[in-house]
Formats: structure tokens, C-alpha cells, sequence
């Protein structure tokens, strides 16, 4: 019955690389977490930087550290609404990447009858590259240690939205970015949208992943432009 609502993280160092991130909870990765019936909602991440490209994206509103330590419990996480939170990066003539949104796990965790619903992931970069990324779910991105391990169980992802302004540079995974262990079960992920500068790479609406995914009973749907990419993607998905 937790309620981590409104709270923010801000940089501002338009010469050099700074980074914020989770402005709501950041877990350690030694930390036992259990956390049910509660709100994560209207946390803001904001980051002016000289430029992203060695120190890395900022953002998030809830993260779980890794790696996952063998013969531990996962964390658990059940019955959260996950809504509204937003993360924006600029940069007037550097890199701007922005990543992840709402929920980040680099842990063993299982996410179930939870929403994670309208949270928006925006970077902007005046003269430089642009990524945008996991508005809604990032699971172990690139650059962080040992595999995360997500079990997704009737949740439902809808309507978060990634977007990237620059001369170059992407946006990925508008509700899922995957890259590591990832199950669905009876889970829906609908309705959520990428967008980017033209010329931009635009991929993974609903999902973006190098890795395969389980699906059981669950539904990836009404994403736009697409509804999975990436290496991990089905044949026809």
C-alpha cells in the first residue's frame, strides 16, 4: 500500500556526460524486495548533457539492480500501477539517449497483475544522435552485467510511448525492450507507439528483442510501427 508518486531526478551539464536515473526506487542488487498493492506514478527523470555517448542514457523511475545472486528468492512485485512517469534527455550538440522508462529489472523478478500504462521516454538532440528507448519495460539493457530474469504474469503494457529527435540514432522497444530471459504469461501488451526523426531507426513497437521469449496465453497487439523486433522475434511475429 506504498504510494512513490510525483518525485524527481534532475542533471544539468550541458559540457559534460552527466547521468540521473530511478527517480522513484532504486533496489541494490543485494536487496530483498516485495513490494504489492502500491503506485509508482508521475516520477520524472530529466538530464541535460554535453553529450551520452560514453557515460550512458538516463532515466527511469524504478530499476532493480543486478546481477541476480544464485539460490536467491526473486524479487516480487505484484498488484503496481506503473503510470504517467516520464524521462526526457537533451543535448544541443552531443549524443541524447534516453533509457530506460518505467520498470527496469538487471534482477531474478516476477512482475504479475500489475499495469504499466503511459509513461514516455523522449530524447532530443539538437545537432548529435538520439536513442530512445523501453518506455514502458527494459530488461537488462545493454551495458549491464549478468542477465536479468523477468517473469511477466497477468500484467497488462499499454500505451507507453518512445521518441527520438536528431540527425540520427533510434527508438526501440516502445512497451518491452528484452535482452536477456523473458516470460510472458497471460500478459497483454497493446496499444503502445515508437516515433523518431525521419530517417531515424524505428523498431519494436510492442516489443524489441535479442534474445527469445516465452509466450503463454499472452497478447502482443496494436503497437505501432510494429509489433516485435529484433533477433528474438518469432518468424512472422
Amino acid at each position: 500500500n506504498a504510494r512513490i508518486d510525483g518525485n524527481s531526478v534532475s542533471v544539468d551539464d550541458p559540457n559534460g556526460e552527466p547521468v540521473g536515473w530511478d527517480a522513484a526506487v532504486l533496489v541494490g542488487a543485494d536487496s530483498k524486495l516485495d513490494l504489492s498493492h502500491s503506485t509508482i506514478e508521475d516520477n520524472r527523470a530529466r538530464a541535460k548533457v554535453g553529450s551520452s555517448e560514453h557515460a550512458g542514457g538516463s532515466g527511469g523511475a524504478f530499476g532493480i539492480d543486478g546481477p541476480p545472486r544464485s539460490g536467491h528468492a526473486p524479487q516480487i512485485v505484484s498488484h503496481v500501477r506503473f503510470t504517467g512517469n516520464t524521462t526526457l534527455v537533451t543535448s544541443e550538440h552531443g549524443d541524447a539517449l534516453a533509457s530506460p522508462g518505467a520498470f527496469y529489472n538487471g534482477n531474478k523478478t516476477r512482475l504479475t497483475h500489475s499495469v504499466i500504462s503511459g509513461n514516455r521516454v523522449e530524447a532530443r538532440s539538437a545537432h548529435g544522435s538520439a536513442g530512445a528507448c523501453c518506455a514502458g519495460i527494459a530488461n537488462n539493457p545493454a551495458g549491464s552485467e549478468a542477465g536479468g530474469r523477468l517473469l511477466l504474469r497477468h500484467d497488462l503494457i499499454e500505451g507507453n510511448h518512445a521518441k527520438a529527435t536528431g540527425t540520427d540514432g533510434y527508438a526501440r522497444g516502445g512497451g518491452i525492450w528484452n535482452g536477456s530471459h523473458l516470460t510472458l504469461e497471460h500478459t497483454r501488451v497493446i496499444g503502445n507507439t515508437l516515433s523518431a526523426s525521419p530517417g531515424l531507426s524505428v523498431q519494436g513497437g510492442g516489443l524489441f528483442t535479442s534474445f527469445p521469449v516465452t509466450l503463454d496465453h499472452s497478447r502482443i497487439a496494436h503497437n505501432h510501427p510494429d509489433q516485435c523486433a529484433g533477433s528474438g522475434c518469432k518468424k512472422g511475429s
